[in-house]
């Protein structure tokens, strides 16, 4: 990126960062503005207002990025670790809880299915499948990312959505950074399964220890 494109970069970061709130009261949306428009916002502030919460939100569209997409959400709910904290320890069947349920399940229902433009360093598009979920953080150096895939319905996705908070509940604040654990769903088995990131990566980009070298020409001796 040359420095014009950077400073272009910053501007539009700048702009788009006006939409973003803090405090122990806030659920963050990040989006893209072709999946999710003004009039949804506006339908998620309203409902988190009437249990005294604050939307915030940030637009993806035209930022790059430069992620590992296979283990986070494109489009995502997040609860930051105040908020998170109150839900976890919260009696079941919690409002705040149920609120955040219910725009997650809106979001879900408009984001199943889609697709977006992607851009490749080579300047092609391709299209690629909107991945969504909610992500949870306990901590600054913990948090979760829970992949919600299409095989869900809006019927179905409470239960996952409950399990997850479950799961958070089980774990132990790290003592320092670590990347957000990714989880993806085992529906026949119902319950999240956790993804080794490194070692994931390892397996899909290293040859396993012991493959076979491509044997090497051999010249035939010549007979006297």
């Amino acid at each position: 990126m040359n420095s014009e494109a950077f400073k272009n970069q910053e501007k539009l970061l700048e702009e788009k960062r006006k939409t973003v709130k803090s405090g122990s009261n806030v659920v963050h949306v990040e989006y893209f503005g072709v999946i999710l428009n003004n009039d949804d916002l506006e339908e998620f502030s309203l409902e988190l207002k009437k249990n005294e919460l604050e939307l915030s939100s940030f637009d993806k569209s035209g930022v790059a990025y430069n992620n590992l997409e296979d283990y986070t959400n494109m489009i995502y709910v997040g609860l930051n670790s105040e908020l998170a904290k109150n839900i976890l320890y919260a009696a079941a069947g919690s409002v705040v809880w149920e609120s955040i349920k219910l725009i997650t399940k809106r979001i879900f229902s408009k984001t199943k299915n889609q697709e977006i433009n992607s851009y490749s360093g080579g300047g092609q598009i391709r299209k690629k499948e909107i991945t969504f979920g909610i992500h949870i953080h306990i901590d600054r150096n913990t948090g979760f990312k829970f992949r919600l895939d299409k095989k869900f319905t809006t019927e179905t996705i409470d239960k996952p959505l409950n399990q997850a908070v479950e799961f958070v509940k089980t774990q132990s604040p790290n003592a320092v950074y670590t990347h957000p654990l990714f989880l993806y769903y085992d529906h026949k088995n119902e319950k999240w399964i956790p993804v080794d990131m490194m070692e994931d990566i390892r397996k899909k980009h290293l040859k396993p220890k012991g493959a076979k070298k491509n044997p090497k020409s051999k010249r035939k001796k010549k007979k006297k």
